[in-house]
């Protein structure tokens, strides 16, 4: 088991762990940050957002010249969660840490999507247990 992942299960006693001994607690890092927080280098992580598998927000800045390009705690979070060794107990606390930055709207979606992936898992299962 990884430091993080040690770290993440001692943390784990709280059924909603707030990350801050992982993430600092503020809303939005740009992508030095996160390079920082992940040990990557900010080349790979500007590769990683442009190719979407770190989510954030981009916006023009003074003349437009540039992009800024900003990634929010949450993604933050399931980029590592993503990329890391964790069993599926870890992954799901951290998966439930983030649950309180989505809207309602968003929250419903989850939901449902979750239902309909219990009943596959249930279907799978039966089927399985005819089987043999």
């Amino acid at each position: 088991m990884n430091l993080i992942a040690t770290k993440f299960t001692r943390q784990s006693a709280s059924a909603a762990p707030d990350f801050d001994w992982l993430v600092p607690s503020k809303r939005w890092f740009n992508l030095r940050e996160v390079a920082a927080i992940t040990g990557l280098s900010e080349s790979t992580i500007e590769k990683f957002y442009d190719a979407g598998r770190l989510a954030g927000h981009s916006y023009c800045t003074g003349a437009g010249l540039r992009f800024a390009k900003r990634v929010p705690r949450s993604s933050v979070i399931s980029f590592l969660v993503k990329t890391a060794d964790y069993d599926a107990e870890t992954k799901l606390q951290a998966f439930t840490s983030c649950l309180p930055e989505f809207t309602a709207a968003q929250l419903r979606q989850i939901a449902t999507l979750a239902e309909c992936l219990f009943a596959k898992k249930v279907r799978e299962k039966t089927w399985e247990t005819a089987k043999t």
